[in-house]
């Protein structure tokens, strides 16, 4: 929800002035990213934290990576437990591999990978 309204984020003109960190909807990551990229000034950063195997991918690199490469990856070193629902009793064992992805907007360059240990 935005204010008293709900709000699609992918398909609204909301511009904000600050840092954007998430954990998109898995089938709408690619929509999330450049709306999030689009959505704030420049110096600003965006944080994901998105699958592993959202690195891959000949599409994903078309759209975003060759244009707005991040300019850090951080790879957790072992399986992340979140929760379902957000429910205590929705923390299980992880049974996926997760990395943050971090833009900087304007920041063009190679991409810097680091690990994070979970």
């Amino acid at each position: 929800g935005y204010q008293d309204e709900q709000l699609d984020f992918t398909t609204s003109n909301i511009k904000f002035n600050g840092d954007i960190i998430t954990n998109p909807p898995f089938k709408h990551t690619t929509e999330f990213i450049k709306k999030a990229l689009d959505s704030i000034p420049m110096g600003n950063k965006v944080a994901m934290f998105l699958k592993i195997n959202y690195l891959s991918g000949k599409k994903r690199y078309e759209e975003i990576y060759s244009k707005f490469p991040p300019y850090r990856v951080y790879v957790f070193t072992g399986r992340v437990s979140c929760s379902k629902n957000n429910t205590p009793e929705g923390y299980k064992s992880g049974a996926m591999d997760f990395v943050w992805m971090i833009w900087e907007k304007g920041k063009l360059g190679p991409t810097e990978l680091r690990w994070l240990k979970s």
